[in-house]
């Protein structure tokens, strides 16, 4: 009973921290949250359609809402500046993916989502980033993560960006499958997702 106390309190402490990161993060930049839920719903979309298996889902929940939590550690100006990122700026934020997976990989519970974190940038054709990694090689959580926030993405007004129309982000999401994306992911979410959001 003790030990399962024990246990019990050690994940509470770790949702209330990775909670607490989260916080600090959507007041930095409040686009944060709403692109966090959006993105969320689109890759559970995705995830329903593929047929995944309830504990995959449950991961990708939750690596939708936690994919960016490392930029928690980047500066307000930085994630909220008008017009293009300089070189040193742009380092800056490629090194959010590694920071969120030592943030979330605290647990043996939440390795798989912290994996899914930090291969969310990852590209098909093996020029993403922090690994380099390629096709199959990248998690599955991440691909369908790079398809639903690309998505939300190409959709939302940024600082530095006008908001596309929605087949304007199909559009792109297709000219990108097989470089940027997995192309089965796209053409399931182009073909059988899209026209029920």
């Amino acid at each position: 009973m003790m030990y399962k106390n024990k246990l019990k309190m050690k994940s509470e402490v770790r949702q209330n921290t990775i909670q607490s990161i989260m916080y600090t993060l959507y007041e930095k930049s409040s686009v944060e949250k709403i692109h966090a839920e959006r993105v969320c719903y689109y890759c559970m979309r995705i995830a329903k359609e593929m047929n995944m298996k309830e504990i995959e889902l449950e991961q990708l929940r939750w690596t939708g809402l936690l994919h960016d939590i490392g930029k928690v550690t980047i500066d307000k100006e930085i994630l909220e500046k008008k017009g293009e990122l300089t070189p040193e700026e742009w380092k800056i934020i490629k090194k959010h993916p590694e920071t969120g997976y030592h943030i979330i990989n605290s647990a043996p519970e939440m390795v798989g989502i912290a994996t899914a974190i930090l291969c969310h940038h990852e590209r098909w054709d093996g020029k993403g980033y922090p690994k380099g990694l390629a096709g199959e090689e990248i998690p599955i959580l991440s691909r369908i993560m790079a398809v639903g926030a690309s998505y939300d993405t190409i959709l939302s007004e940024r600082t530095y960006k006008k908001a596309k129309s929605k087949s304007e982000a199909l559009k792109e999401l297709q000219n990108y499958a097989g470089t940027q994306f997995d192309p089965q992911i796209v053409s399931l979410f182009v073909n059988r997702v899209a026209n029920t959001l």
